[in-house]
């Protein structure tokens, strides 16, 4: 899966780092529950592989989604039931500045 979020600094001064923006990227509905509270119950083990393999295709997990679902053809493999999924960028993510092909890998 994506990244966990590492604090910056000594351990004892925990500052957490600055979010400068977000993207969208379409990912299953389906995938909703296991992303964001990792629950895989209702996924078959091919399903979760794929949503982990899409998930290290990003520097961090989600930080939310849309509120309605959408037919697609834009998901990874075959055509379904999407959600746009809302992922961070922190200061410090993209040394030269984020560019279109560092967010989509």
């Amino acid at each position: 899966m994506s990244q966990k979020l590492e604090f910056i600094g000594d351990p004892e001064d925990q500052v957490m780092p600055k979010l400068i923006g977000t993207f969208t990227n379409m990912g299953y509905a389906h995938w909703a529950s296991y992303i964001f509270n990792g629950d895989a119950s209702g996924l078959e083990d091919e399903d979760q592989a794929a949503c982990d393999q899409w998930l290290d295709g990003f520097l961090h997990s989600p930080i939310g989604c849309a509120d309605e679902e959408e037919f697609t053809h834009e998901v990874p493999g075959l055509p379904g039931t999407g959600l746009l999924y809302t992922f961070p960028v922190y200061e410090g993510d993209y040394p030269d500045g984020p560019q279109f092909w560092d967010l989509i890998r």
